[in-house]
This record gives structure tokens, C-alpha cells and sequence, in this order.
């Protein structure tokens, strides 16, 4: 399988524009891109966005762990990871557009709520309700736009809806710094603000009925969401004194037994939360542990790299913010590259992981002590974005490849799965690493190092996605 340009817009205004020429589609064509666009928007936004505050929050709520802190970002992430394919088959069933709705709505609602949260509790708990919201925006988000588009307009829009998650991840950082400079409050109230007016035109978006059927099987989402969730609280309390031996051999008992309850309940449910069956292909095999062990560094990066900016370095959040968006700038420019290059999901997947792996090591060995934001951090910021532009449409490219195409959707669920889990326990080891040591350059020495080995690790994965498999052989 090769990667043809004419997926990656060059204009993001002229594509929707030409995708919405025809008079009698356009207006609802252009409301519908502008809502689902919305959703898009604020999924992507608010990951990238809320990392920057962490040292604000932290603030705002003295005494609070930096266990706990984690969970402003882990709540988030694995609410998504485990209910994003159910919710996804949950719209097919009840209807797209009925989804939607209440995911946007209720992801509004969150929002309000982390932004007047008295305490870390409510905060994170909202973060959880937040993630379960978007959950049930992203899958449904394009099948709304496409039922609405012409066939022949697909492709085009699929790339310009890509871009806006794209373009948002770039900018979170810039706003959110911005953001935190008045109060880490309004971070979460900008997206009230961004979602009110699709929320008004919601009512002229056409819908199509859902299909019925058999619901998706919930109980196994639960069972994998509590292992997840446990793996996070086990390993980011290991280096914690106060917590004993014992104590962590039941939380990763527990994990344990919730894992495999999750696996009982996929190959025993009639509509099983995650399908199993993908992982019958090499090439898929290959891309999960690449994704996984790829955003496990990332999510080392995601928490760490803000910390230094505003930690040791010295930066204000403002100025933090930008620059951070450094590297989701670099990620978006790899990633429109990689849309150009005859290259194979390998070939991509060996370039993004090793130029990760560059970055974290360029960290390791000289974002220490007396080093310098110029020739210390950014050069390991920008590495490690065109890393990830690369590695991750390597991963998604080269794991669906090789499916039929009745598994598609569940093969793109379960590597989105992959990632955010992995980026949890990412955060989770990064918070034992550092825990108490965040004050000095020093101090992150050791994370880089493992953000380094994610790299390394997906290097390998990478490597064992055959191109034949790419090809469409099991």
C-alpha cells in the first residue's frame, strides 16, 4: 500500500469550499462540516490544551499528589479508549446524529464543570465524563459528514476533517498558555464557548436512522476501562513510599483479573466491546504494539516536556504554550509529508519512530543540567513531532491494511485504543520517574530516556509489519 498526496489538503478553506460547490447540497453540507468539524475541534484541543496547566492547577489545589494530578490527563484518555468503539457501533445502531448530540452535549456540560470544580475530585471525575463524551463525538463525527456528501466528495473531506483535528492539536498549546495566563479555568471554557453555536445549528443537520441491532457490549468497555486504570495507578504509585508492596500487588492483581474479564467478555458477547479477531493479522499485531509503545513515550512527552518549559526553564505559560506547539507543529507538517511520499506504512512507521527516539536522546544527553532552551529543548521538541506525524499514519495505515474491509472499523477502534492506553501509562511512568525530582533538568533525565526506549520499541514494531501484509495477505 502506497500513500497518495490527494489526501492532505494544501488549502483548508479552498477544499471545503470546492467540496461544497453544489447549490442544492452546499448549505446543508456546510452546516453539517461546521458541527462535525466543532466536535473534532474541541476532542483534539482539549488534550493538547490542558497539559500546559498542570503546573496552574497543581496551584490551585494545594497538597494535591502528582499521582493525582495525572489523572486530569489519564481520566480523560482512558474514558476514551475504552468506550470509543462501543459508542462508535452504539451510532450505527440508534443513529449517528442521536449520538452526537448527546456526546457534544454532554462533553459541553463536563466542561463547565471542570471549570468550576472546588476540587482535584471533581475535577477529574468531569475529565472522565469529558472523554466518555468524546468517545461518542469522534466516531460519529465523520459517518454524519459523509452520509451528508456526495461519494465522489468523500476523500476530500475526509482530508480536510483531519486537518481540523490536525490544526487544533497545533494550536491547543498557543491558547492554552494564553488561557492559563488569566486562569487555568478558562481552558475548559473556551470549549462551551467554541461549541455553543453548533449546538444552535444542530437541528438543520440531516440524520439518518440507525440500523438496529443488537447493542454493544458495555460490561467488557467497564472491565477494560478498570484495568487500564489500574495498570495507571500501579505503576505511577510504585516509586511512592508511602504505599506499600502489598498494596500495589493488588492493584496489579486487580488489573489482572479485569483483563481478563475484558477478554472473556469479547470473545463471549455477541457484539464484544473490542473484536479480537483483527488480531489475527500479523501486520495489525505488528501496528497495535508500535501505536502502543509509541504513544506510551508520547504520553511521557505530552506531561514532561510543559513541566520543563514552565519548571526549570523558567518560561511563562504563555510563552510555554508556544513553545510547545512546536512540536504538534512539526507533527502536522510530517504528517501532510507523509500523505505525499511513495513510501509504505514500514518504511514510515522505521523514519517516525527513529526520529522519536532522536529527540528523546537528544534530551537525555543535553536537556541537563545548564542546558538551554535553544539548543537543549527545541531541537528535541521538533524531532519528536515529525516523529509522531509519521509514526502514527504509519501505524493506522500499516495495522488496517491488511484487514478486510468489514474489519476496518474495529481494526482503526483498536489502534486508537492502543494509543491512548499506551499514552496513559506513559503519563503514569513518567509520574514515578519523577516524582518529588521535577524542580532540576536533572530530574527528567530518566523519563527521556524511557521516551527513548518508545521510540526504540516501535522502531522494532515498525519493522515487523511486512509489506506484504500492506498488500492485503494474512
Amino acid at each position: 500500500m502506497r500513500f497518495s498526496g490527494s489526501l492532505w489538503p494544501t488549502c483548508l478553506v479552498a477544499d471545503l469550499l470546492e467540496a461544497s460547490k453544489d447549490e442544492t447540497r452546499g448549505s446543508r453540507l456546510g452546516l453539517t462540516f461546521f458541527v462535525v468539524a466543532t466536535g473534532s475541534v474541541l476532542a483534539s484541543l482539549d488534550l493538547f490544551i490542558v497539559n500546559i496547566a498542570f503546573g496552574s492547577i497543581s496551584a490551585s489545589f494545594p497538597g494535591v499528589q502528582p499521582q493525582q494530578l495525572a489523572w486530569v490527563l489519564n481520566a480523560y484518555g482512558i474514558a476514551f479508549a475504552a468506550l470509543l468503539i462501543p459508542f462508535g457501533r452504539l451510532a450505527d445502531v440508534v443513529g449517528r446524529k442521536r449520538t452526537f448530540v448527546t456526546g457534544l452535549v454532554v462533553f459541553v456540560v463536563a466542561s463547565a464543570v471542570c471549570s468550576i470544580a472546588p476540587g482535584i475530585g471533581v475535577l477529574i471525575a468531569a475529565r472522565a465524563v469529558q472523554g466518555a463524551a468524546a468517545a461518542a463525538i469522534i466516531p460519529t463525527s465523520l459517518g454524519l459528514l459523509l452520509t451528508t456528501a456526495p461519494r465522489e466528495r468523500h476523500t476530500r473531506l475526509v482530508s480536510v476533517w483531519a486537518a481540523t483535528g490536525s490544526i487544533a492539536a497545533a494550536l491547543g498549546p498557543t491558547v492554552g498558555g494564553l488561557l492559563v495566563q488569566v486562569d487555568w479555568r478558562f481552558i475548559f471554557l473556551i470549549n462551551v464557548v467554541l461549541a455553543l453555536p453548533a449546538l444552535i445549528v444542530l437541528p438543520r443537520v440531516p440524520s439518518v436512522p440507525g440500523s438496529g441491532g443488537r447493542r454493544p457490549d458495555l460490561l467488557g468497555s467497564l472491565a477494560l476501562a478498570a484495568a487500564a486504570a489500574l495498570v495507571v495507578w500501579t505503576v505511577s504509585y510504585s516509586s511512592d513510599p508511602d504505599v506499600s508492596l502489598w498494596q500495589l500487588g493488588v492493584g496489579a492483581l486487580l488489573a489482572a483479573l479485569f483483563a481478563v474479564l475484558f477478554v472473556w467478555r469479547s470473545r463471549r458477547a455477541a457484539v464484544p466491546a473490542v473484536n479480537l479477531q483483527v488480531f489475527g493479522n500479523h501486520g495489525f499485531r505488528a501496528a497495535s504494539a508500535g501505536m502502543f509503545f509509541f504513544y506510551a513515550g508520547f504520553g511521557i512527552m505530552l506531561v514532561g516536556a510543559p513541566l520543563v518549559l514552565t519548571g526549570p526553564l523558567g518560561l511563562s505559560p504563555a510563552v510555554a504554550g508556544i513553545a510547545f506547539g512546536a512540536g504538534p507543529a512539526a507533527a502536522v507538517v510530517s504528517t501532510i509529508v507523509a500523505g505525499r511520499l511513495p513510501s509504505t506504512p514500514r518504511t514510515l512507521g522505521l523514519l517516525g519512530g527513529a526520529l522519536f527516539a532522536l529527540g528523546g536522546l537528544w534530551w537525555t544527553i543535553l536537556l541537563t543540567a545548564g542546558g538551554s532552551f535553544w539548543w537543549g529543548y527545541l531541537p528535541g521538541i521538533v524531532l519528536t513531532g515529525l516523529g509522531a506525524g509519521l509514526a502514527q499514519t504509519a501505524f493506522i495505515a500499516g495495522g488496517t491494511a491488511g484487514l478486510p474491509q468489514h474489519e476496518y472499523s474495529a481494526g482503526a477502534g483498536v489502534l486508537n485504543t492502543a494509543r491512548q492506553i499506551g499514552s496513559a501509562i506513559g503519563v503514569a511512568v513518567f509520574v514515578a520517574l519523577t516524582l518529588g525530582a521535577t524542580s532540576s533538568l536533572t530530574g527528567y533525565t530518566g523519563a527521556w530516556a524511557v521516551l527513548t526506549a518508545g521510540g526504540v520499541l516501535a522502531v522494532l514494531a515498525a519493522w515487523a509489519i511486512r509489506d506484504r501484509s500492506a498488500e492485503g495477505g494474512r
